[in-house]
């Protein structure tokens, strides 16, 4: 099994795919099959989903997509609105402090982690900031909220000192990995273009996932700084290099679906998909 890829990550991209479809239990062992995922691991993550109420039961030993959203996968979801989920920043930076008794650790350790998804970086104790540059589309306190931040932490927004703004923005962010990153990603899709030229249908498959989950997990937690900040251009260039990686990919997985080795009853290829990632 690839190291970052879990059961419940699979199952939900492959139902993501088959949209409104319900998928029999055998079609998702087959296809975790080929990610070294068990059977076993499969079952456990369907149960798990369930009571999340992520994924529901239309008929006996078959599964679809509740109309519950993971807050996670949501968020990441939104790489695909590109540079619209910023809009131009006025110099203002959001905040975010933390109260300085958390409720628990782990509550404590849900809201970095839900800061640290949305951009922001801890810029003195419990103070964690980012450039207010977030677009309408992007709700970030909202999101901020539906990612676990402690309901006690409290949204502030700063107009910094010339020097502030200048420190923060220099040193709260690896401005030089990022560039090497975006970079890395424009590469390892062309690199993986090729590649898939030459692979047969079933590795075809499992490389496409795995290349296309690593960019989309990229641009979905990228800090999302202004071009004042980062190379924006280069991060425009990745994510419609990666739309473009991903609508081949979705057609290959859709074909395979519909294919006579892995049924799917009700699926339409010509029809518009969700994608795999």
């Amino acid at each position: 099994m690839h190291p970052h890829l879990t059961a419940s990550d699979l199952i939900l991209s492959v139902l993501q795919i088959a949209e409104r479809n319900a998928v029999s239990v055998a079609l998702l062992i087959e296809v975790a099959g080929r990610f070294e995922v068990t059977s076993n691991n499969v079952r456990v993550a369907l149960t798990r989903l369930v009571k999340r109420g992520l994924i529901h039961t239309p008929t006996t030993a078959s599964y679809r997509l509740a109309d519950a959203a993971d807050p996670v996968r949501a968020y990441l979801e939104t790489w695909r609105l590109g540079e619209n989920r910023l809009r131009e920043w006025n110099g203002t930076w959001l905040a975010i402090h933390l109260p300085a008794k958390p409720f628990s650790r782990s509550v404590r350790r849900q809201s970095v982690n839900a800061l640290t998804k949305l951009g922001l970086r801890e810029a003195r104790s419990l103070l964690w900031v980012r450039p207010d540059c977030l677009s309408d589309a992007m709700k970030p306190i909202e999101a901020l909220a539906g990612l676990g931040l402690e309901s006690q932490a409290e949204p502030l927004w700063i107009e910094a000192r010339t020097e502030l703004a200048q420190m923060w923005s220099s040193a709260l962010w690896d401005r030089q990995a990022l560039a090497e990153q975006y970079a890395d990603g424009l590469q390892a899709l062309h690199d993986s273009h090729e590649q898939l030229q030459t692979l047969d249908s079933e590795a075809t498959l499992v490389h496409a996932f795995h290349v296309g989950r690593r960019v989309i997990r990229q641009l979905g937690l990228d800090p999302l700084l202004p071009p004042s900040i980062v190379d924006a251009d280069a991060r425009a260039a990745l994510t419609r290099a990666m739309l473009a990686y991903d609508d081949n990919a979705r057609r290959l997985w859709r074909d395979a679906l519909a294919s006579a080795n892995l049924s799917l009853p009700g699926i339409d290829k010509n029809a518009e998909p969700t994608h795999v990632a």
